[in-house]
C-alpha cells in the first residue's frame, strides 16, 4: 500500500509540475515569457529497442525472424536437392539401367530427402530456443510463415541470427541511463523565438534572409541568419533599453527542461509534427512563430522553424557532460530548424554551431528574482 500511494504521489507531483507553467509577462518590445517552475529531469538516456524483442505484441523479434530465414534457406536449398532427384529418377528409363546406378540415384534421394528431414528439425529447434516466449498463436505464426516461405528460399533483407546478436551487443554497450539535472530555480523563458520584428525595435537592423517582398508576413518570422554572438549583442542591448540584467540566453539544461515539460522522454513523432515547423524544403523558408501547437508549458516552436543557441559550449559529443565545459570554439545548438527531419528535431538533440546560417535564431530567459 505505501509504495503504491508512492507512486500515485509521484504521478501527482509530476502533473502538478506539468500544468504549473502558465504565468506569462510582456516586456517593453512585445516580448513575452512563460513561467518555468523549479524541478529535474533525466538528460542523456539513450536506449534504442532492442532488435530481439518483438516490436509489438504478437509480432515477431529479429531474432525469430532470423531463425525462421535460416529455416526456409535450408528448407529450400534441400526441398531443392530432392526435386533433381526425383526428375533424374523419373525422367530416366527403368529397363536397361544397371542396378547400381538405380541404387546410386535412390541413394542420393534418400541424402536429399534426410537433408530436408534434418533442415527442419534444426530449424524448429532454433525456434524452440528462440521462442521460448511465445504463446500458441505465436508459434503456429511461425511456422506457419515457415511453411509458405520454405519455397522461396534465401534471406533477402532479413537479419541472420548472428547478426540480430551482435547489433543487441552493440546497443546493449551504447545504451547510456543519463543522469538528473536539478533545476533549482524558476524561471521566465521565451514564449516564442525572437522574431525578426523584436530584433529590429532592439537592433535596429534586420539580418534575416527570409524577408522582404517573398515573405510578407516576415516581421512574425523568427529571426535567423544569426550567430551566438550576435544572440548575445542582442541580450546586451535589451538589458540596456530595460535598464536590468535579467534578460540571457537559457543553458542547454534550462532549454531542454522547459521543452520537456516534466515529460520523461521526447514526444512521439504525431507529437512532433502538430508541435514542430520541420520538413518545410518545399515551403523554402520558416514560418511565423505560434504557428503549430505549444508544448504543455505553452512555450511554441520549441521544436523546428529554426536552431535556437545556448549559453553552453559545445563538448564535441553526443551529449553535454554533467558539469558543461567552460571553454570551446562554438555553442549548443538545440531544437531542429525547419527542414529538420521528424525523427531528429527532439528535446534530446544536442547539436554544435554555426549550423546553416539562415537556419539559426534563438529565444531568450529572463530570470524571476
Amino acid at each position: 500500500m505505501k509504495t503504491l500511494l508512492a507512486f500515485l504521489a509521484g504521478i501527482a507531483a509530476a502533473v502538478s509540475v506539468r500544468a504549473a507553467a502558465t504565468t506569462t509577462i510582456t516586456n517593453s518590445v512585445g516580448m513575452e515569457f512563460v513561467s518555468i517552475p523549479a524541478g529535474s529531469f533525466t538528460y542523456g538516456r539513450f536506449q534504442p529497442p532492442s532488435p530481439l524483442a518483438p516490436a509489438a505484441p504478437g509480432a515477431l523479434g529479429l531474432l525469430q525472424q532470423a531463425a525462421v530465414a535460416t529455416l526456409n534457406e535450408k528448407l529450400a536449398a534441400a526441398e531443392q536437392t530432392a526435386a533433381d532427384a526425383r526428375t533424374a529418377l523419373a525422367n530416366g528409363s527403368l529397363q536397361g539401367v544397371p542396378a547400381t546406378e538405380l541404387a546410386s540415384r535412390a541413394a542420393a534421394l534418400g541424402t536429399a530427402e534426410l537433408a530436408l528431414a534434418q533442415g527442419r528439425a534444426d530449424g524448429f529447434a532454433a525456434l524452440q530456443r528462440t521462442a521460448d516466449r511465445l504463446d500458441a498463436a505465436q508459434t503456429a505464426t511461425l511456422a506457419q510463415q515457415t511453411a509458405t516461405a520454405a519455397g522461396r528460399g534465401g534471406r533477402g533483407g532479413q537479419m541472420s541470427v548472428a547478426d540480430a546478436r551482435l547489433a543487441d551487443e552493440i546497443i546493449r554497450r551504447d545504451t547510456r541511463p543519463g543522469f538528473t539535472v536539478q533545476v533549482p530555480r524558476a524561471f521566465y523563458l521565451g514564449k516564442f523565438e525572437v522574431t525578426q520584428e523584436q530584433w529590429r525595435k532592439v537592433m535596429g537592423s534586420n539580418p534575416s534572409t527570409f524577408q522582404g517582398a517573398a515573405v510578407p508576413d516576415a516581421d512574425k518570422h523568427p529571426v535567423e541568419t544569426v550567430t551566438w554572438d550576435d544572440a548575445q549583442a542582442f541580450v546586451r542591448k535589451l538589458n540596456e533599453l530595460e535598464k536590468t540584467d535579467v534578460y540571457r540566453l537559457p543553458t542547454e539544461f534550462e532549454w531542454e527542461y522547459a521543452g520537456r515539460a516534466g515529460a520523461p522522454d521526447d514526444p512521439t513523432w504525431n507529437e512532433i509534427r502538430a508541435m514542430a515547423v520541420i520538413q518545410n524544403a518545399r515551403g523554402g523558408t520558416t514560418l511565423a512563430v505560434g504557428t503549430k501547437q505549444p508544448n504543455p508549458w505553452g512555450l511554441y516552436d520549441m521544436l523546428g522553424n529554426v536552431w535556437e543557441w545556448t549559453q553552453d559550449f559545445y563538448n564535441e559529443k553526443l551529449f553535454n557532460d554533467p558539469t558543461p565545459p567552460r571553454t570551446g570554439t562554438t555553442h549548443v545548438l538545440k531544437g531542429g530548424g525547419f527542414l529538420a527531419d521528424v525523427k531528429n528535431a527532439i528535446y534530446s538533440t544536442h547539436g554544435g554551431g554555426p549550423g546553416d546560417k539562415w537556419s539559426v535564431g534563438f529565444r531568450v530567459l529572463r530570470e524571476a528574482r
